[in-house]
């Protein structure tokens, strides 16, 4: 489009530099092995111990800066006194219907009821396990957050008659108390339904405080973007970075996966963090030689791709909390 950024289309957006996707009846074929799975349930859901947490201390906290992982792309974060939400589903499923789909396998690790008073909400992309109409409605009523979203979701949250909601493009920002919000660009795609593909904006998050920053990346694929992030934007406390099992992908060729499994933790690098604790993360071995992460074993939807392992919170050599600036507060 004449005169518009290079992200934008006519009828939508696009990634900039641009990504190869895969094809019709490859994705067909992964939506019927996903469904097949979760239908037949021929391997079982795993039961985890858990360790309450009745968000006590998060309610009473004030100013010490927190994270909490609560499932999925679901984190609290309390900076400077602003309690933020990321991508919140607190939902049984990732689905447009409450009776098929994806269902979650761990309760979130913080509930619903437990929250602090929830003063923004940052979105990523609309994807039904990062846009959960029923968690958003539930915010809304309990809590009035500020929803901080791409472009083109604005009419959608309309629709639901919220209305405190501001919609940003790549780079712009919005300060609310003492953090600044940024959206960035990562590499992703939107769609709710097989008819509005890409029409809305995907991004990242960056959160700037008054001596802190961090970088949520969303469902974001690796890319060298990340370099013009941390040049902007950093350097980084803190990133939040998702990773894929590296054992398979049902989508076609693995060799993108464990190339981007390599370079897991290397937005932390090219974004100029300090570190980067990994969302719904199962590494292999080379995590063991790779810039230090946190390894999450843990499941958050839909039929388990591997045997059940016991829960656990491995850090890599080089703990990457030690001397970070974030205390962990729980997890699921």
């Amino acid at each position: 489009m004449p005169g518009a950024p290079p992200h934008h289309r006519q009828h939508g957006f696009a990634n900039v530099p641009p990504i190869e996707r895969p094809g019709f009846w490859t994705v067909q074929a992964f939506r019927a092995r996903r469904l097949w799975a979760t239908l037949a349930a021929t391997k079982p859901i795993p039961e985890f111990p858990r360790v309450a947490n009745d968000g006590r201390a998060l309610r009473d906290n004030r100013e010490a800066p927190t994270l909490t992982w609560i499932g999925h792309a679901t984190l609290l974060i309390q900076l400077d006194g602003v309690n933020v939400l990321t991508d919140p589903h607190f939902s049984e499923r990732a689905s447009p219907v409450g009776f098929a789909g994806p269902r979650r396998l761990n309760p979130p690790g913080l509930a619903f009821e437990a929250l602090p008073p929830i003063d923004v909400v940052v979105i990523s992309h609309d994807h039904y396990d990062h846009l959960d109409r029923p968690s958003v409605e539930r915010l809304a009523a309990a809590h009035s957050p500020l929803f901080l979203v791409p472009l083109g979701l604005k009419a959608w949250f309309a629709s639901l008659g919220i209305e405190r909601v501001l919609e940003l493009d790549w780079w712009d920002s919005r300060r609310v108390g003492g953090v600044t919000f940024t959206l960035t660009p990562v590499q992703h795609w939107c769609a709710r339904t097989p008819w509005d593909t890409d029409r809305r904006l995907w991004g990242g998050w960056a959160l700037a405080g008054r001596e802190r920053r961090l970088f949520f990346g969303g469902d974001t694929g690796y890319y060298g973007g990340f370099r013009e992030v941390g040049a902007r934007l950093g350097p980084f406390d803190l990133a939040l970075v998702s990773i894929a099992d590296v054992r398979g992908h049902a989508l076609g060729d693995v060799r993108p996966l464990r190339r981007a499994a390599r370079r897991a933790a290397a937005p932390s690098a090219r974004g100029r963090a300090r570190h980067a604790p990994a969302r719904r993360a199962r590494l292999g071995p080379r995590a063991r030689r790779d810039p230090p992460v946190v390894e999450a074993r843990l499941f958050s939807w839909g039929a388990p791709t591997w045997p059940p392992t016991p829960p656990s919170v491995r850090r890599a050599p080089g703990n990457p909390w030690r001397g970070s600036k974030f205390a962990p507060a729980a997890g699921p």
